[in-house]
């Protein structure tokens, strides 16, 4: 096992709907060990939760996969994130953490899991991936990352 982090930009985004999602492989389950987030522009208040997808998004547009956080190891990862979908996650039914954002730039949230979120192996599987998900208000665009062990 060995730790993978990848890291982007979600795009302005309205209420209700999905800010970014972190995606299992369908061989490699992952377990979330951190994950972090501030605001690139001012925005509006607004309120963000992570929580599991009801439904994973369907085919991610340009997903990211994670790498490997010991440059010594040269094992690829697995897990991917993505911003955009064909279709896109669903919310969660319940939220692992929320946040409420000022309309300031640079506001921001980091979370370490004490044992971590685990995913199952294998996509489109309900209730799985996680997803970072705009309750209310309007997100301004945000750099994101996270850090998994695979």
């Amino acid at each position: 096992m060995g730790y993978f982090a990848a890291a982007s930009v979600t795009t302005a985004t309205a209420t209700a709907s999905p800010g970014a999602e972190v995606i299992a492989s369908a061989n490699v389950a992952y377990n979330v060990k951190e994950f972090g987030c501030t605001l690139n522009a001012a925005g509006t208040t607004h309120t963000i939760g992570m929580g599991r997808a009801a439904a994973a998004g369907i085919t991610p547009t340009t997903p990211i996969t994670a790498i490997n956080e010991n440059n010594a190891d040269t094992t690829a990862g697995n897990t991917q994130t993505a911003v955009a979908w064909g279709t896109a996650p669903t919310a969660p039914s319940t939220f692992l953490r929320r946040v409420a954002f000022p309309a300031t730039i640079g506001a921001g949230a980091i979370w370490t899991p004490p044992r971590g979120w685990f995913s199952l192996k294998g996509t489109g599987v309900a209730n799985n991936n996680l997803v970072y998900w705009i309750i209310t208000g309007t997100s301004a665009a945000a750099n994101y990352y996270f850090v998994v062990e695979e």
